[in-house]
């Protein structure tokens, strides 16, 4: 069956070199769009690694005019002591661009020996664990008592870590590098390795690195994050929590920029990505949709001008479940000479722009596509099939 089919295929190639080229580029389209879906799927459901449940965001900004003579970590500690004095305040944590879905983020090399990564810094204090209580999977997290310490004690997420220590292990190892402002090279020490954090649901994970937010530019910086852990969530009181800020902050000096629960936040960081995702499904079904039709038309066009060959067939005792395995195998065989050079393509692609690092998307997303078109072929051929195994010998035969 499968012998004869290919001869059928290679004596009528010019007709079926338009199915051939319109499945290849249906493939293509398949597989950009299952990879975008399933990487976002996947993205979004592993999570941003920490939990925002019962968390409150408050943004704070200060005026130019302020004066940079201060200690800014004492100062906010007591704010944070003027907080935690509330009553249904359970925990609080002065962090910069370490929360998640704030949209912000600061990135700079770090190096061991001649191994360098760029890396999202999320600057934080030692109560900011016991809130959004990350996946420590190796080491601890820093105490209050270490954040003032020469070699800057961190924590790194684990992929960082296996590329910077080639899979041997970081904790108590000393890394270099920094801001291209500090005067001399840093030092940081990695005490824990996280599984991973990610600034939204459909954000790759970056390279993070958690510091303690006693470096001096965060001292001189201009604004300021602080989340609470709030007992009940619908018990919140922003006016409360102004007033206890700005108990020990002079209002003259410093702005509450945003103060809100996590919720809208994440809601408006997701909405950019899943427009993405919704525009990109549409595109593709508009023309997933085209092609098939096209396709359905050209095999029922085909079939159509077989008519004395699948007659003859009949004539000579093949039954219609015969000629229905031959179409199937026909359309099988046509469907795999499309598909496998666009798989060898797809597969060089990825090898030669990410490595092996893409893989866990891209395998998926080829098994997933070539499933898919099979699917489609099958149900595309279908109907034609039914309609040519119910043929009449002699009716095909008069009619040529």
């Amino acid at each position: 069956m499968i012998k004869h089919s290919f001869k059928l295929i290679w004596n009528q190639k010019k007709k079926n070199a338009y199915i051939i080229v319109e499945l290849f580029i249906m493939f293509f389209i398949l597989f950009i769009t299952g990879s975008f879906v399933y990487e976002k799927a996947v993205r979004y459901y592993e999570g941003v690694g920490a939990d925002i449940s019962n968390k409150y965001y408050i943004y704070l900004f200060k005026n130019n005019k302020v004066e940079d003579n201060y200690n800014k970590y004492e100062v906010f500690q007591k704010v944070k002591q003027s907080l935690l004095d509330l009553d249904n305040v359970k925990g609080v944590s002065i962090t910069q661009n370490g929360a998640p879905y704030t949209g912000s983020i600061s990135k700079y090399d770090i190096q061991n020996g001649n191994k360098s990564a760029n890396i999202a810094e999320r600057q934080t204090d030692a109560d900011f664990a016991n809130l959004f209580k990350p996946n420590i999977i190796k080491g601890r997290w820093f105490t209050e008592e270490e954040m003032n310490n020469t070699i800057i004690p961190v924590l790194i997420d684990s992929e960082t870590e296996e590329y910077l220590f080639d899979g041997k292990g970081g904790i108590n190892k000393i890394l270099t590098g920094g801001r291209s402002t500090d005067e001399v090279e840093t030092k940081y020490k990695v005490i824990g390795v996280i599984d991973f954090m990610k600034y939204g649901d459909y954000s790759v994970k970056l390279s993070t690195m958690i510091i303690p937010c006693t470096r001096s530019y965060w001292s001189i910086s201009q604004r300021s994050e602080v989340v609470l852990e709030l007992d009940d969530l619908s018990k919140q009181n922003p006016k409360e929590y102004a007033e206890a800020i700005f108990s020990v902050l002079d209002p003259n000096d410093w702005t509450i920029h945003r103060s809100t629960t996590f919720a809208p936040m994440k809601r408006g960081m997701n909405s950019y990505s899943a427009s993405d995702l919704r525009t990109t499904i549409i595109i593709s079904m508009f023309f997933l949709i085209n092609i098939v039709l096209g396709m359905f038309g050209i095999l029922g066009y085909n079939i159509n001008r077989r008519r004395a060959e699948i007659g003859l067939r009949r004539a000579i005792g093949a039954t219609k479940k015969q000629i229905r395995k031959l179409l199937f195998a026909e359309m099988i065989m046509i469907t795999l000479i499309s598909i496998i050079p666009a798989i060898v393509i797809i597969l060089n692609m990825q090898i030669f722009i990410h490595g092996s690092k893409h893989l866990d998307v891209t395998i998926p997303s080829l098994i997933g596509s070539v499933i898919f078109i099979f699917v489609i072929v099958s149900l595309c051929v279908y109907y034609p099939a039914i309609l040519a195994s119910r043929i009449e010998p002699a009716t095909a035969l008069q009619d040529e």
